[in-house]
């Protein structure tokens, strides 16, 4: 909430502890700062020691606020509640003045006879230069206070409307007023703008600029509803204020949907009067029309002064009070006329065309100027209507022959988009189902490329097996004959080594060779050989001959075979289960 001086239109800065402070058992204090650098104190009672000393504390914490907390200050004494003071206080007080190098002048209101002549009296007491001052009333002190702060070139700070902006002018005594604004409030869209401010927590203040369309309405109801919710509880906006000098005008259906949402406002908040300063001939005119429909005063004014003084008189009469005021434009009322030419510019009216006839023009001074704007208006409306109404059944015609034309060619499309649904549902079919097949056939496929690389890799190891066994039995049953084939011996043995090595060669592409490496992995070389010659059925005799060994060591052999082969202890003949592994 901003506070403003109802004098200047001076923004007033003020803290609840500086207000009615009571600083000692006879007297109290209250400061508060206007603009950036002007201070006002008004003190009450009787000022003894302890007053002026807390007064003076109190004084140097609200300096503390002002000109930056450095800058020069102007100070305001209002003594119109003050009754005297000690002379000790006096001194002290003057003192205080001499000591502060801030304060450039004083500025003394509202002394009594005895006060002035003491204040006369003590300022012969100020030896520091400054400036002292006196006003008979507040307003005079505090205007004279802003050519001192022009004087020494110190800036102030006014509310944002206008430095100009005054409420009050002829108060004896300092009257605050509180301002309240949020920029949420603002209604900015491309056509319309409106910012408006709430006074004195019952006057809502509102500035229109632009073109009122009727979509606009729902964010006024809205602004109103800000509005109302932002007071505190107990007050209601009593008066609503529009300026609009900066509108240019509305739309019809805009125009009697505003007044049916004022009347719905009204229902739900009422208030005591709508107040419109700034209007053109045309505002003024639907204002007046709508006057007789409204349950609450409507008021016109030439500007925002006139409309607080239309406030201040509406107040007084609702409290009883009387007091003069400048009469403001707030009412045009029309005098006996010759009803001749109203009924003559009635006559003239042609409702079947649009329009006035511009000989019947009325100068605005006219007794009965509102009533011939009014018929006026009424006739544009009529107008606007019937070529609404016009426009609207161009405007069916023409919808209903592109709807005919669109509807016909939708029904082509959708014949045409329902055959391809049927094609495209038909062709997705197919591919799902080629597409389960050849999902199927990958499948398979993998499956068997799994197992063909299983049996490749088996068929490697298998011949690497096969490899491994020939070479095997190659080094042990043909190797060792060929070696003793190189030895000289008898042809007849050597006959015998050749049958022998010829017959291994046959073993070893035969299954014996694998059996054979496989179940007497265990013999030697040795008695590999001696197995071999036993399953062909060669005595021991035969075999220590070819082998040129005893028969008792080939005896010895023949044991280690059947112990290595398990057949020990057992009646097993050693060439039949020789026979039987080659079998």
């Amino acid at each position: 909430m901003n506070t403003l001086c109802a004098a200047t239109g001076l923004k007033i800065f003020f803290q609840p502890e500086w207000t009615n402070n009571k600083i000692s058992d006879t007297c109290s204090m209250t400061f508060s700062i206007l603009g950036n650098s002007i201070l006002y104190s008004a003190p009450k009672g009787n000022f003894d020691i302890k007053g002026i000393q807390n007064a003076i504390q109190l004084k140097n914490e609200v300096k503390s606020y002002m000109s930056g907390g450095k800058g020069p200050y102007f100070q305001i004494l209002d003594y119109a509640y003050l009754k005297g003071s000690a002379q000790v206080a006096r001194k002290i007080f003057i003192k205080d003045l001499n000591d502060d190098k801030r304060l450039q002048a004083l500025i003394f209101c509202n002394l009594s006879l005895p006060l002035l002549t003491a204040v006369k009296i003590g300022k012969q007491f100020i030896t520091t230069g400054k400036i002292i001052h006196f006003g008979n009333h507040y307003v005079d002190a505090v205007k004279l206070a802003l050519k001192l702060c022009d004087q020494y070139n110190v800036k102030q700070d006014f509310h944002t409307l206008d430095r100009s902006f005054c409420i009050d002018s002829s108060s004896y005594s300092r009257r605050q007023v509180e301002l309240k604004f949020d920029n949420d409030w603002d209604i900015h869209t491309p056509d319309l703008y409106i910012r408006s401010t709430i006074i004195d927590r019952c006057i809502l203040h509102s500035i229109s600029e632009g073109y009122l369309k009727y979509e606009h309405l729902s964010s006024i109801d809205q602004l109103r509803n800000k509005c109302q919710t932002s007071l505190p509880q107990g007050s209601t906006l009593e008066y609503i204020v529009v300026g609009t000098n900066l509108l240019k005008g509305m739309s019809r259906k805009a125009r009697s949907n505003y007044m049916k949402s004022l009347r719905e406002w009204h229902q739900r908040f009422p208030f005591r009067m709508y107040i419109i300063y700034g209007a053109n001939t045309f505002m003024n005119t639907v204002v007046h029309l709508a006057r007789p429909l409204m349950p609450f005063k409507i008021k016109i004014t030439k500007d925002f002064k006139q409309a607080l003084d239309v406030i201040r008189r509406d107040k007084l009469e609702n409290s009883g009070k009387k007091q003069r005021f400048q009469e403001g434009v707030d009412s045009i009322e029309p005098a006996d006329e010759n009803i001749k030419n109203m009924l003559a510019f009635i006559a003239s009216l042609n409702w079947e065309q649009t329009g006035v006839d511009s000989k019947y023009f009325v100068d605005a001074q006219h007794p009965f100027n509102i009533l011939f704007q009014s018929i006026k208006l009424i006739k544009e409306e009529f107008d606007s209507l019937f070529n609404e109404q016009k426009q609207l059944a161009e405007s069916l015609q023409a919808r209903e022959l592109l709807l005919k034309q669109q509807t016909k060619e939708l029904i082509v499309s959708n014949e045409l988009l329902t055959k391809e649904i049927m094609i495209r549902k038909q062709a997705e079919k197919a591919l799902n189902e080629s597409y389960d097949k050849l999902e199927q056939s990958t499948i398979s496929l993998k499956e068997s490329n799994v197992a063909l690389k299983v049996l490749l890799k088996q068929r490697e190891n298998d011949k690497r097996d096969v490899e491994e066994k020939i070479l095997n039995n190659v080094e042990k049953l043909v190797v060792p004959h060929l070696a003793k084939l190189k030895t000289k011996m008898p042809e007849i043995n050597k006959n015998l080594y050749i049958d022998i090595i010829e017959a291994n060669l046959n073993e070893i592409i035969s299954p014996f060779s694998q059996r054979l490496s496989s179940n007497l992995l265990k013999l030697t070389p040795m008695e590999i050989q001696i197995a071999d010659m036993i399953r062909q059925g060669r005595t021991t005799k035969e075999i220590a001959k070819l082998l040129g060994l005893s028969p008792k060591t080939i005896g010895t052999h023949r044991q280690n075979i059947r112990k290595k082969l398990a057949l020990t202890k057992k009646k097993t003949n050693l060439r039949t289960f020789l026979s039987i592994n080659q079998n």
